[in-house]
Parts: C-alpha cells; structure tokens; sequence
C-alpha cells in the first residue's frame, strides 16, 4: 500500500498506517468552481455580457477518507497524535497523490467522522476510520502549478475499493458508447468543442439528459420584450481513457480548456445547432472503475456553463451540412440518439405510454 499519497515528504502508509478510501480521488479530482467579477445583463439584450478575463476560481474544501491501521496500541496513538500535528500546523500541509503527478497545498478545516473499527486495547490487528476536511485556498493546480517531478507509475495493489461498474458492462463501438444504465449514450460524432470531436480529444461521451439541458428554453427578462436571461447549463458525460496516463492526460486537457479564459464552441450537430459556453462549475466528478494501469478507466462527471448568448445567432449558431432532405425526409448526417425511450404511443384513453429498455 505504499507509493501512492504523501502528506508533505512522507507516504502515509509508512509514516502513519494510513489508506485513503474509496471517494478519494473523486473528491481531487473535482474542479473548483469559477466566478466572474464583471458581468453585465443589459435589459434591451439577449444574455449576459462577461468578462471572462476577471474569472476567479473560488476555494473549496475537500473531504478525504482514510483508513488507519496498526498492530500496536501504542503505534496507533503516536502515530495519530504525529498525524494531527501534522494537519494542524498552520502553515498547511500538501498532499501528494503519486498516480496523478499533482501536489495539493491543504489546510485543516475539520475531522467530521471518526470511528473505532475494532478494538484496540490488546489487539494485533487494529484499525480505525476517519475523515478529514481541508481548503483548498489557492486552487490553481490546474493551471499548470504544483507539478510533482516523477511519472506516472502503475503498482500493483490499487488503494481505490471496490469496482462500481465492470469493464465488461460497456462497450464502444464505431465511436459509439453502450453502457448497462439506461440504453444507449451518445453518438459522439454529434459533438464537438472548439471543433474537436469530444471523444477524440478529451475521452468524453454524452450521458442520459444532455439533449434535455441543451433544449431547455432560457427565461424572458421582462413580459413584451423579446429578450432572454442567460441560462445555467449542466452537461453529464462519461470520461473514458484506456489506461491511467491517457485518463489523466484527457482530464487535464479538459481542465485546461476549462480554464482558457475563453468562450468554448460546444457543438450539438444532431440538433444543428452551436451553443457558445463558459464554464462555471463542476457539481459531480466520480470514478467508475478502479484507477489503475490494467484496463480502461471510466468516470462519470458533469459541467456547468453558462450560456450567456441564448437564442442569438451569436451564440446558438446553426451548423451547415448537418441536414439533408430525401423524399420529402429529414436525413441525419449522423445516427439519432434518444435518452432510453425505445418507443411510445398514445393510447385510446389518450395516456401516453412509454417503452424504456
């Protein structure tokens, strides 16, 4: 269990008997949210008008599990009590996390859960559970900061427990994935950002209700007045990489695009449509599969952008050649996709009656 996470200099297992628990690198992983200090919702205008060169992104705290254990009494109180010295210090402590060749400058905030998992009087065998919450006052590790010299390693003792999904409950075909959810998710030609096929460039395919967030009609400003508040969107997908240096690879790709400064094209070809973004938030981020260097690593995670050009040709552009007509028919360019619904009808009652898979 060794060669994974240090807390400042030390691994945490041979300092301290410590293994993190599952949720760990989810809790990492997820990024900070932005906030842009000078934005402008004129009432004559569609939208907003930001600046996306006052963005700032807000500190977060950050809950990380951890296992501890020891097969002495006296080693688990000294190495506990070495612990919250550690923690608590005030000048903070960093945590390092080897597989992903990042550092993370963290202070103390609380240890919400503490719990005893066996006994520790006269025991060989001891081990304790506990969480510990720490701020991440200067979150901008991703933009380049607080690299870790070293490369990414694969040991054979992964520390993340147990599978969620099987690598076997998906498979992607002709750019397409099928995952045992709830049908089928995403014909990932239909998307692109800044030009780029989402799958290609990131490892990123659509889940169930991004087409609903998409279609989802913005709200007025005022009653007479054809114009339109920026809207809040929430985009879920599946970020999959074959191994873990590709996985990290995309996900940093993804975060720097995040964190460009800049409006991205997000693409919707299915629906002939462009949509202008600026990311605002990442309300989910968690892995689906054990993080390791053996097979394919899948996590599912969601975006929040705003939308600050709703019903504009600015912002909501139509895409040429997506369309074609044959027989008097609307031709996909591209295979449709649906959010589980395999088919539906109207009954004589007038019900509508739905069949998911």
């Amino acid at each position: 269990m060794t060669g994974f996470f240090k807390i400042n200099t030390f691994d945490i297992f041979t300092k301290y008997g410590m293994m993190a628990q599952n949720g760990l690198y989810d809790a990492l992983l997820k990024l900070p949210s932005c906030e842009y200090g000078l934005a402008n919702d004129w009432p004559l205008e569609n939208g907003t008008e930001r600046d996306l060169s006052s963005a700032v992104f807000q500190p977060r705290q950050i809950s990380l599990d951890f296992y501890m254990y020891a097969t002495r009494e006296y080693d688990l109180y000294n190495n506990y009590n070495v612990l919250k010295n550690t923690l608590t210090a005030g000048s903070g402590f960093t945590f390092s996390v080897m597989q992903m060749s990042r550092a993370f400058k963290l202070k103390y905030v609380s240890m919400p859960s503490f719990e005893k998992l066996t006994k520790i009087k006269s025991n060989n065998k001891i081990l304790i559970s506990f969480s510990v919450v720490a701020s991440e006052e200067h979150p901008d590790v991703f933009l380049g900061l607080n690299l870790l010299p070293i490369s990414i390693s694969y040991p054979a003792d992964s520390p993340d427990v147990p599978l969620t999904i099987d690598v076997n409950d998906f498979q992607i075909i002709n750019g397409d994935l099928y995952i045992n959810e709830t049908g089928v998710f995403g014909d990932n030609n239909y998307y692109k950002i800044n030009g780029n096929e989402i799958a290609v460039n990131y490892g990123l395919y659509a889940r169930k209700g991004l087409y609903r967030e998409l279609l989802r009609l913005p709200e007025i400003k005022s009653p007479g007045l054809n114009y339109y508040r920026s809207r809040a969107v929430t985009l879920p997908f599946f970020l999959i990489a074959d191994n873990l240096a590709g996985f990290y690879a995309k996900y940093y790709s993804l975060a720097a695009l995040l964190f460009s400064g800049n409006y991205i094209r997000f693409d919707a070809a299915g629906m002939n449509r462009r949509y202008e973004l600026c990311y605002s938030d990442m309300p989910l981020f968690k892995k689906l599969t054990n993080i390791n260097g053996s097979s394919k690593v899948v996590a599912e995670l969601s975006m929040t952008f705003f939308d600050d050009r709703p019903l504009t040709t600015e912002g909501a552009g139509i895409l040429d050649g997506i369309f074609d007509f044959q027989n008097g028919q609307l031709i996909y360019s591209q295979s449709d996709q649906f959010d589980g619904v395999l088919d539906f009808e109207i009954n004589n009652n007038g019900e509508l009656i739905i069949h998911t898979q």
